[in-house]
């Protein structure tokens, strides 16, 4: 009896890593579409920074799509650091500034960003945990890799 409660079913696994894939997708539409909230307020205020969030918003948007039509570990490895880099970049506004940027030094309960760490936090965390549950030749097998191909480009 103890066997059949522990043991998990085959179909556990394709399961779960699929709501992690969700998981990623969902959250990286929640990082653009934070980032476009924010994002004309940004660029009034800091442009720099305004323009960092535009390719915050358009990196999400391109891992969103090729993380659901291509599933290789690259692409959710791209979405970990990604998330990551976002939230070392609010950590440094909160704790030291940014330059011409030293209006949030200490805001760290502003609604939007808290969000903005949760989701990115998850995305983090699905994301690897997603790679970490993948075989580690994924992205090769996926590949479409034709070596006829390549030795007509040789010769």
């Amino acid at each position: 009896m103890k066997n059949l409660l522990t043991r998990k079913s085959a179909a556990a696994a394709p399961v779960s890593n699929t709501i992690r894939q969700v998981l990623v997708v969902v959250g990286l539409a929640a990082i653009a579409i934070i980032h476009l909230l924010d994002l004309p307020a940004k660029l009034q205020e800091t442009p720099y920074l305004g323009v960092s969030y535009i390719f915050i918003i358009l990196g999400a948007v391109v891992l969103m799509e090729r993380i659901v039509l291509h599933k290789f570990n690259l692409d959710l490895l791209a979405a970990a650091g990604l998330s990551i880099s976002i939230i070392f970049g609010f950590v440094i506004n909160r704790t030291v500034g940014m330059p011409g940027a030293m209006g949030d030094i200490g805001n760290w309960t502003e609604p939007l960003g808290m969000f903005s760490l949760v989701v990115e936090g998850l995305v983090a965390w699905n994301a690897l945990r997603l790679i970490q549950s993948r075989p580690a030749n994924t992205d090769v097998a996926e590949f479409n890799y034709a070596p006829e191909a390549e030795k007509s480009m040789a010769g």
